[in-house]
């Protein structure tokens, strides 16, 4: 793992993010790392959806149909939590989502 990267995966899904193909990787890297120094509420809704979780969790639409799921760690570092294939998504059943407040 890059040390001067601004987001954490979580340590069971390592295995996942390696095996995503090296351009969804970076666009994923890129969009984090663009979003770490914001508040949630300044960060674009276009391709990012608060869920309905008790903890705040976003979704992440990504190149083509990979989904991630991120959160902030208690530390405040963005976390990758899962990475989904739209597909499984649709066929069990999406979180469910509401926009992200933008003020």
């Amino acid at each position: 793992m890059d040390n001067a990267q601004k987001f954490d995966i979580r340590p069971g899904l390592w295995g996942s993010w390696v095996a995503l193909p090296d351009a969804d990787r970076t666009h994923i890297r890129e969009v984090l790392e663009a979003l770490s120094d914001q508040p949630p509420e300044r960060w674009p809704t276009a391709h990012l959806k608060r869920l309905s979780t008790p903890e705040p969790r976003y979704l992440l639409e990504a190149p083509g149909d990979l989904r991630v799921v991120v959160g902030r760690s208690p530390d405040g570092r963005l976390t990758i939590l899962d990475i989904y294939l739209q597909e499984m998504l649709d066929r069990y059943g999406a979180p469910k989502s509401e926009p992200a407040s933008v003020e």
